[in-house]
Formats: structure tokens, C-alpha cells, sequence
């Protein structure tokens, strides 16, 4: 159903980051692109979704509340 809203790709990068991961551990993990996993990282950081830290030359991305809740509903 996560896949039909935001579409596969981004849906996977969304799971991908119940922890958190590098720009380039999102691309090598799902075996897109960097340039993919970045817009999609920051897509989903615009809707709120993912929050996004700069350390140094890498970024590091995590799921924000509103992800964890999309992702994990309460019951």
C-alpha cells in the first residue's frame, strides 16, 4: 500500500530508513543511483517525512515522527 502512494522506489528508501543511513548507504542498499537516493531523500524530507543532518563531506537521513507513524501506524 506504501509503494502505491509514494511510489516503489521512494517507499523503499522511506523503510530503508528505520535507521538511519548516508545518502550513499540509501543508493548502495537499494541499488539506485546517488543522485536518486538524494531526491528522494529530499522529497521526503519536504513532506515531512525524513530529517536530513550534513556531517562533514556525507548526510545522514532518519525518519522524522510523522515517518515513524507512517510507517509504524498505532494500533
Amino acid at each position: 500500500m506504501l509503494g502505491r502512494l509514494l511510489g516503489r522506489t521512494r517507499a523503499s528508501v522511506l523503510r530503508t530508513l528505520s535507521t538511519d543511513h548516508t545518502t550513499g548507504e540509501l543508493a548502495r542498499r537499494l541499488d539506485i543511483s546517488m543522485a536518486s537516493a538524494s531526491e528522494h531523500a529530499s522529497l521526503l524530507r519536504a513532506a515531512g517525512l525524513v530529517a536530513s543532518e550534513r556531517q562533514g563531506n556525507t548526510v545522514r537521513h532518519s525518519l522524522t515522527p510523522l515517518g515513524m507513524e507512517l510507517l509504524y501506524p498505532a494500533q
